[in-house]
């Protein structure tokens, strides 16, 4: 009906035309041609001498005549057709013919806002009447478990959002409706959502609240969230295998992406499938983030691999213009510490402005899932290069990497937060400073203690030059070097152990990895064996480390 053109000028003549239409849609056209040549061949049987060219006319005539009273409207327009007499988005508007008229009016100036949401709003409409009417009734509605559904993906999009309005505007979400909508988001659809419109799902899909009896109205929620798992280091592993990559590059490789994107699915097939394109460098997980994908001419070509991660996980919440701020605030470890950093107005824009920003993209993890530890990765990445681009200084208007770390480790002293000022301090490239806070002999008197210190603070992200040739062995000697120069050396095991645990805590290390966790675990036990009592715990984690130096080779 949306593909009649009704040229009539007239609305009587255009009903005319949708009647025509409908007669040939539900096949009364062919009815009455039956009908007809029924009639033509017992006349000629009767009436053998009366010509069948002319009488021809007459019988047409007579058979729509019998049949006009039969083919009323209400049995022309049937069930379904005069549905839409009570369902017109018009004020007022209860006739079926009439709203027909409507709906191919606008599907013919669909290029009008309003006419598309209207031809929308009907359609979703119904199709929803239609999946009442076939969905089972009574005695059987009580046994039947299965709903109808729609699986959306990338609802995220404009067009996804808007096909949910309409629905919710149908009263898809309904309590009773026999539909169940799956919507693929990374996030933002639930955002501004009433807590208790909200159900979770469990890690094995199982519910975690009543939800399954929302049909029947014991429980108000909307929705089901559940969270798809991030892959496993074996997963990763088993989607590298066919990448034709050399077994032992392969066996390396798929270990710095899994440290890289923690399994993120949509980070990990794209890195994949970078890698396959720009071999032998696909070794090189920074050159794979800086390069681009094929042109395709006139077209420009796409942007880095890092920026189309970023505008992923960002999705469409964030502006452009925001996405610096949210740069400089990557820098926290933790939200609150963000939160800290945007009182400080001269780094970023306002505080209030910032709430909101922090409050849609959450990279400090109060949200499940690895997308947004990958996103503070690549954020952080884009902070160290405002300094390296610049040529060593940020520009004016954005705070460069040692600026906003330095802001950060003052309010940890104002705090007296050992842990945060050693963090910043290391981030800062301080080593000094930091192996003199861990290598105090109070400091090791509970070995469990310092070790989860020690963890912490080399978590700290580096300011590393941009595709380095170095080994990470030479990278943690070129800082540990820097560190002894400094006067009243420190005790070296202790600094180059915390050289080395910062040097690969970073993924863009590189993959020579082997002889870096080798020489950790021989400064674990180097420490270990210079206390009075070797605390066996640092022995452990230099047999880890021995067995990740395996790994790695």
């Amino acid at each position: 009906m949306m593909e009649l053109d009704l040229d009539q000028p007239s609305r009587e003549d255009k009903a005319q035309q949708v009647i025509a239409k409908l007669r040939s849609m539900r096949g009364f056209d062919h009815a009455q041609q039956a009908l007809t040549d029924s009639a033509q061949t017992a006349l000629e049987a009767m009436l053998p001498s009366v010509p069948s060219e002319p009488a021809r006319p007459l019988v047409e005539r007579a058979v729509q005549r019998i049949t006009s009273p039969i083919l009323s409207r209400r049995v022309l327009l049937g069930k379904y057709q005069r549905w839409y007499g009570g369902h017109s988005p018009a004020v007022g508007q209860d006739d079926s013919i009439e709203t027909l008229i409507d709906l191919s009016h606008w599907a013919h100036h669909s290029d009008n806002p309003d006419a598309r949401v209207r031809i929308d709003d009907l359609l979703c409409r119904a199709f929803l009447a239609d999946l009442r009417e076939f969905s089972p009734q009574g005695r059987r509605a009580r046994t039947w478990a299965l709903d109808s559904v729609i699986v959306l993906d990338n609802v995220d999009t404009e067009i996804g959002r808007r096909l949910l309005d309409h629905l919710g505007r149908a009263g898809a979400w309904d309590p009773g409706e026999p539909l169940m909508v799956v919507a693929g988001s990374r996030g933002g659809l639930l955002r501004g959502e009433p807590h208790h419109d909200i159900g979770e799902a469990n890690a094995n899909g199982e519910e975690e609240t009543d939800y399954q009896h929302n049909r029947v109205g014991s429980s108000s929620a909307k929705w089901l969230r559940y969270r798809l798992p991030d892959l496993t280091l074996e997963d990763v592993q088993a989607l590298m295998r066919p990448s034709g990559l050399s077994a032992r590059a392969d066996r390396r490789l798929f270990r710095a992406v899994h440290q890289l994107t923690g399994g993120h699915p949509g980070s990990v097939a794209a890195l994949i499938s970078t890698a396959d394109r720009h071999r032998p460098q696909s070794s090189d997980l920074g050159k794979l983030l800086d390069s681009r994908g094929p042109a395709q001419p006139p077209e420009p070509p796409p942007p880095p691999l890092e920026e189309r991660l970023i505008a992923d996980l960002l999705g469409p919440q964030v502006q452009d213009d925001r996405i610096e701020d949210l740069v400089t605030c990557s820098a926290a470890r933790t939200y609150n510490e963000a939160l800290r950093l945007a009182a400080d107005s001269d780094l970023v824009g306002p505080l209030r402005t910032e709430l909101d920003l922090l409050s849609v993209v959450d990279l400090w993890g109060r949200s499940t899932g690895a997308g947004q530890a990958l996103l503070r990765r690549l954020l952080l990445r884009r902070l160290a290069a405002r300094g390296h681009e610049s040529g060593g200084t940020a520009e004016k208007d954005n705070p460069g990497w040692s600026k906003v770390h330095g802001r950060l480790r003052d309010y940890a002293r104002t705090r007296h937060d050992t842990s945060m000022e050693l963090y910043y301090a290391l981030a800062n490239g301080d080593l000094e400073f930091v192996e003199r806070a861990l290598a105090q002999p109070v400091a090791m008197d509970s070995p469990d203690s310092w070790l989860r210190l020690l963890s912490e603070v080399t978590s700290a992200p580096g300011d590393w030059p941009p595709h380095s040739r170095k080994t990470p062995i030479q990278q943690r000697d070129t800082v540990t070097h820097r560190c002894t120069r400094m006067p009243d050396p420190p005790s070296i095991p202790v600094a180059r152990l915390v050289a080395a645990l910062w040097v690969g805590a970073d993924p863009l290390c590189g993959l020579e990895r082997k002889h870096l966790h080798e020489g950790i675990a021989l400064d674990y036990r180097t420490i270990a064996h210079s206390r009075a009592t070797v605390p066996v715990e640092l022995l452990r984690e230099a047999d880890r480390h021995e067995e990740l130096a395996r790994l790695w080779s």
